[in-house]
This record gives C-alpha cells, structure tokens and sequence, in this order.
C-alpha cells in the first residue's frame, strides 16, 4: 500500500475520490458531505493522505497539525483549532473500506513516525481503540460511554418509547408533558426537510444562543465556521447526510414554540445533534427536553429507524432516555522515546499533585 499527503488539492475533486471508497454507510462522521462541507468552510487545508494499492483508492484521511516545542502535534480529521472543529466530528476514524482498514491504520502510523519532529497524534472520538504501532506508546487515552435508544429491538416487541425506559423515567416524562399541556396548552410536533437550512438560521440558532447565553457558554452559532459548515450540510442533497429538524410547537400565544431537535440522518439512524429549547418556566416539573425527546423518538420508531444516538457528551437525561449503548475512545499516542517516557512520567506527576492540591 502506497501513501501520498497532499498539501494542496481542490476539495470538490477530494470528494468525488471519498465517493469511490465504500466505507460504512451509516457513518454521517466519514462521508463525502461531511468532509466537502468541512473543507469547504475552513481557510486552511489539512494534508490530504490518501492509501491506493496498485492505483485504487483505499482509504482517505484528513490531518490538521500543531507544531510546538517538543514537535508537531497531528490531529485526525480535525485541525486543533476549536473554530474549525466546533462541528465536533464523531465515529472518527481513517474513511476506508472495511477489509482494509487496519492495514490503512498501520500505514499511517508508519507514515507519521517518517515525518519529522513527529510527536504526537491525537484522535478524538472514535469507535476503535485499536491504534497501535511498536514505536509508539499511548500518552492518554479516554473512553465514553455514548448512549442510543435502540429502535429495531422496541419495534421487534411492538413497544414504544416510554415502554422501555425506567420506572422513575417514565413517571418525570409523564408529570412534565402533563404539566406543559395544562399550563401553555397541547404540543404538535413539525418535521422540516426541504427547509432545514432556513429554520436552522432563523428560529433554531437565535434560540440557541439564548438557551447557552446565561450559562456562560458559547453557543456554536455564534462561530462563522460553525454556521457556514450547517447551512452546507442542510442545503446538500444527499443520501448519506439527511437534515431534520422537529420543531415543538404549543398551542398559546405568549409561547408558541417549545424547542427544536436537530437531526443528522443516515439510513437507518437517527443522529441528535443538539436543541433549542425555551425555558421560559422555571417550575421543576417544566421538563421539555425529556418530553421532546420522547415524542421525537416515537416519531422516528414510526419512520421505520432502527437506531436514536445521542452521540457524543454525557448527559443524565441520554442514559435516562436510552436502552442501550457503545463506546467511544479519544486517544493520544507519542514516539516511544525516552525522553517522551520521561515527559510522559512528569506530567503524570503534575496531574496528581494539583488532584492532591484539589482535594
């Protein structure tokens, strides 16, 4: 298998390769609408490695790179730069086929170990802690529970949403959706498609921003890159991408809407990407998320998807509204060199000291 980094390349023709390459078809993260609209939006390219066997195509993989004191720091389909990776990609791997994979791994870490001042690779979410190679040695390495509501196995026992979830879960649900109908009136829920791109800028982003604001947090809306990258994916047609937005409308006039889901489809899954929610109550028993995501998870069930991730982040309320779950790893691997061992040694040592000092 050969490599070759591109520096310099035009993204549309990229994208046209990613299309030859038959990866997982369910994976939204690694896909040609994803990576063009990435592309697309940043000012500075990441090298474009690509693996071909004999000419073909087998694997495609985007790298972003830091260079500090102790040598360059390589990201995995990211940049390290939070403006340029605010999109948060998920299932984060090398896009190749299935049956070539591992070995597109093994070159790339070779590949790195050529490059000079190499010292580090991270890779950030993804569902393989499988990365490694003898001359390097895991610096970090984090593992996230990512919880999902598994729709085929509700369908296989003809069962819905609240069926399926706990005691306790399913009494919080009932008392807010009782709770919110008899105080702002009854909750329709609206399906946008076609109009995605609009309503994400107009209702969802705005509403966004206020829902972070007093949490001191930023809402991604608020970060150009960010904007431009979802205005992309939701004016794209696509079979490997398909936007959706819920939209939780109240019948009263003083509060019209409840919130908004944002959805990133594949073909059999349903991938929640974030809400927009009004808290304008502040009763304890005021729960729209658990009542949106309920009544949304319904709606997919009855769409025929097999699956309702929640990605990435924990959350108390995703493993409330979930019955099953994978694993997630962000992994960091160095040079196995002494002097990184002995880095390695005391920032091990630093970290427990301000542990201790914490305590």
């Amino acid at each position: 298998m050969n490599i070759t980094a591109l520096t310099s390349y035009n993204a549309s023709e990229v994208a046209n390769l990613i299309k030859t390459i038959q990866g997982s078809s369910d994976n939204i993260f690694l896909s040609r609408s994803w990576f063009e609209s990435w592309l697309n939006c940043i000012s500075n390219q990441p090298e474009c490695v690509i693996f071909k066997d004999a000419d073909i195509v087998k694997g495609i993989a985007f790298i972003g790179n830091k260079k500090g004191f102790w040598g360059t720091t390589y990201f995995l389909n990211q940049q390290g730069l939070t403006e340029n990776d605010q999109m948060w990609i998920e299932n984060n791997d090398i896009l190749a086929e299935e049956d070539s994979l591992v070995e597109c791994r093994q070159h790339f870490l070779a590949w790195l170990l050529q490059q000079s001042r190499f010292f580090k690779l991270t890779v950030s979410m993804s569902t393989s802690d499988a990365w490694y190679n003898e001359q390097l040695f895991q610096w970090s390495k984090i593992e996230e529970p990512v919880n999902f509501i598994d729709l085929a196995k509700l369908r296989s026992e003809s069962s819905t949403h609240i069926q399926a979830l706990s005691k306790n879960t399913r009494a919080s649900i009932r008392r807010a959706l009782k709770y919110i109908e008899q105080k702002f009136g009854s909750i329709t829920l609206i399906r946008h498609k076609e109009n995605c791109a609009q309503i994400l800028q107009d209702k969802v982003a705005p509403m966004h921003i206020k829902q972070w604001q007093p949490k001191g947090i930023e809402s991604g809306f608020t970060n150009p890159i960010f904007c431009k990258f979802h205005q992309s994916i939701c004016s794209q047609t696509s079979d490997q991408i398909k936007p959706e937005i819920l939209e939780f409308r109240l019948d009263n006039a003083q509060y019209p809407i409840l919130g908004y889901l944002y959805f990133l489809n594949s073909t059999t899954t349903c991938n929640f990407y974030l809400s927009a929610i009004d808290y304008f109550d502040s009763d304890n028993k005021f729960n729209p998320g658990l009542v949106m995501h309920n009544l949304a998870a319904d709606y997919f069930l009855s769409q025929g998807y097999d699956k309702y991730d929640f990605l990435g982040g924990e959350a108390r309320y995703k493993t409330s509204l979930s019955n099953a779950s994978y694993k997630m790893y962000s992994v960091e691997l160095v040079k196995n060199s002494l002097v990184n061992r002995m880095l390695y040694t005391a920032n091990k040592i630093r970290h427990a000291l301000i542990a201790n000092i914490g305590k």
